[in-house]
């Protein structure tokens, strides 16, 4: 008797911090409050991921908490050299509590997407409502604060006017308007246009969701993706929408192409191909900039390293990393963990050194190089493989991709594209010199890791299903799964 009403209580735990959870990934995914508030829900975070375990009626399998910390390695070591860096003991204002609650947050938001995979309390499709609806209520109202100062298709019709404040000139066409804590705030186009961008990506998810057999996700996910769309046009806004073409091809892939041994084969082929020639490349960025232009003297190449745009914030970011501005020596305990705050670098030659604020560095992967030096950027760039693998062998094994997961995995490709283009760390129109991490106190970045640990698959470990051998066991393992609604 005792027993049982042990394992009543237990399951009511579960129920509470279930809703609790859901509570949090809103306030998260809103960002309510503004980054101050972000640490408190950080902290929730570390509380609810330890909960999530301890009131769970399931036994903790040794072998999955074994792979769980191999499949997080890199992440940690991400967590740890972008947190704990010298780039933020460097920092004005920074202290050592809040660089441990950024590296436990990070963790605790993998474990908590880990957790709501074992917990049969919250189905998938309430996460993504959560989610998506804290986002198309701040694009919402963000919105219409940016209507209500300057009208509908105010980017195209006032493009290149500017307007007089405090002595400063501002172009209209160049801000929008953004909630950041309880207040609107003018924030640069690529800081607030990842929120809008999000929510059209999530409508090609409804590409896999039957609206027949899921009426309620197929029409809650296309309200939310449209206040997204409906908020580009709106602002006459529709440069965001070209990264949306890799996102629309990734969605086709995963949902034309079956998955058969000859194209799992290819994938294979494709896959490590472009892994080793990413790999190269990268390399020869590396060599490039911190040797100071190799290819100045070659013309095409000169032309490909050095004078795109993009690039060339690259060689800068590297080279600031890198190489003492003021010895022009290879710094070392720099390149491992992180760069000054203060850092500027003289790179090509140029004459007036350039610091974070002239560079405005829009690579999310190169951003984690000069924040946690090249320990945090290797670990970022390997966990995100390990991300890509594990989901392509979740897909594998299940032959197909539930709407729910398209969603997920449609919304972790499109902030990752976005970012890694667009990013913004001096986002504020009026307060510039203001640094926003991409990984600090970031409510996106938090929301993309929580889908990560919703998405554990340990990509090494070769399924009997995935290979083909349906074992008796292997098929009682698929029957567990499709019972259990959370999995993907």
């Amino acid at each position: 008797m005792e027993d049982i009403k042990e394992i009543k209580r237990t399951k009511e735990a579960n129920k509470i911090i279930a809703n609790l959870i859901l509570v949090l990934l809103s306030l998260v995914a809103f960002g309510f409050g503004g980054s101050s508030y972000m640490n408190v829900y950080l902290m929730f975070g570390f509380i609810f991921s330890l909960a999530i375990f301890t009131f769970s009626t399931e036994k903790i399998d040794k072998e999955k908490t074994k792979e769980l910390l191999l499949f997080s390695i890199p992440l940690i070591v991400f967590a740890l050299f972008s947190s704990l860096s010298n780039f933020w003991f460097s920092y004005a204002g920074n202290s050592l509590s809040g660089d441990l609650i950024s590296f436990f947050g990070i963790l605790s938001f993998f474990l908590l997407g880990y957790g709501i995979y074992r917990c049969r309390d919250i189905k998938l499709s309430w996460v993504l409502y959560a989610i998506l609806g804290a986002i198309a209520l701040l694009v919402s109202i963000s919105t219409v604060c940016s209507l209500s100062r300057y009208g509908f298709f105010y980017l195209i019709k006032y493009s290149g006017n500017t307007y007089f404040y405090d002595g400063v000139y501002y172009s209209i066409g160049d801000e929008m308007e953004l909630i950041s804590g309880f207040s609107s705030v003018k924030v640069t186009l690529d800081y607030g246009n990842v929120y809008p961008f999000v929510l059209c990506a999530s409508l090609l998810g409804l590409l896999f969701v039957n609206p027949k057999k899921q009426p309620v996700l197929f029409f809650v996910i296309l309200g939310e993706g449209a206040i997204g769309l409906l908020s580009f046009v709106l602002l006459g806004d529709f440069n965001p929408l070209i990264y949306l073409i890799p996102v629309a091809l990734l969605a086709g892939l995963l949902r034309f192409v079956k998955l058969t041994p000859l194209t799992r084969k290819t994938n294979t082929i494709i896959g490590w191909s472009s892994l080793v020639v990413f790999s190269l490349l990268l390399l020869v960025v590396f060599v490039n900039a911190i040797g100071g232009n190799y290819f100045a003297n070659i013309p095409l190449l000169n032309k490909i390293f050095n004078n795109s745009l993009l690039l060339n914030k690259i060689n800068q970011i590297i080279n600031m990393t890198a190489i003492d501005y003021a010895s022009k020596s290879f710094n070392l305990l720099s390149f491992l963990f992180g760069t000054s705050s203060s850092a500027v670098t003289a790179w090509n030659g140029a004459n007036n050194p350039a610091s974070l604020l002239s560079i405005n560095p829009a690579v999310m992967e190169f951003i984690a190089l000069y924040e946690g030096g090249i320990l945090s950027f290797l670990g970022l760039c390997v966990f995100m493989l390990f991300v890509i693998w594990g989901l392509r062998s979740l897909i594998a094994q299940k032959c197909q991709v539930t709407g729910e997961a398209a969603i997920i995995i449609l919304f972790m490709f499109a902030w990752v594209v976005f970012v890694s283009f667009n990013s913004s760390v001096f986002p504020f129109i009026r307060e510039k010199t203001t640094y926003v991490s991409p990984f600090r106190r970031n409510g996106l970045f938090y929301i993309v890791i929580f889908f990560a640990g919703c998405c554990f698959k340990p990509f090494w470990k070769k399924d009997a299903i995935l290979a083909g051998e349906h074992s008796e066991s292997a098929t009682d393992a698929l029957k567990e799964e499709k019972r259990n609604e959370i999995v993907l």
